[in-house]
This record gives C-alpha cells, structure tokens and sequence, in this order.
C-alpha cells in the first residue's frame, strides 16, 4: 500500500470534483482507497460528491469511515449531520 500514490489519485479526485464531474471524481476516490483504505480524506470527499449526486446513504457511510479513521476531525462529523439534517433524521 502506497500511500502518497493514494493521495495523488485524491488530489485527482479533488480536481474532478472542483469541475463538477462528481462521479469520475468518485472513481478516482475509490481508486485512492483501493491503495490505502485508512485515508481518511479520500473518504470524506468521496461523502461530499456522494451528497452532491443525492446519494445521502451513500455519503454517511463515507463520513462514517473517515470519522473512524480519524474521530478528532471534525469535518465528517458535521457533514454527517448536515445529510441526516437533509434526510429528516437529526
């Protein structure tokens, strides 16, 4: 597992994302996380394409992972609940 190869495809990912192209953006997050599944990050803007698609189940279970991976940061945390908030469930 290579984990600065991880972080290049996330950066990808990023940039896929930032042009509006949230599902080959989400291809590139799963590609980082198939290298190194514990990059927190790639699973929560993997979250933040997810909700932008509507894919709200989807998007909690990525800031589900990334707030496991890292419980101290508080950004899965708050999108987490900004999409129960979405689906009614807060």
């Amino acid at each position: 597992m290579n984990k600065s190869d991880a972080e290049a495809l996330m950066r990808q990912g990023i940039e896929l994302y930032d042009l509006g192209r949230f599902q080959e953006a989400i291809v590139m997050f799963d590609r980082s996380l198939a290298l190194f599944p514990r990059l927190a990050k790639a699973h929560y803007f993997k979250g933040i394409a997810l909700y932008d698609l509507g894919k709200y189940e989807e998007a909690i279970e990525s800031y589900n992972q990334a707030a496991l991976i890292e419980p101290s940061d508080p950004n899965a945390w708050y999108n987490k609940a900004a999409t129960l908030t979405q689906l009614g469930r807060n």
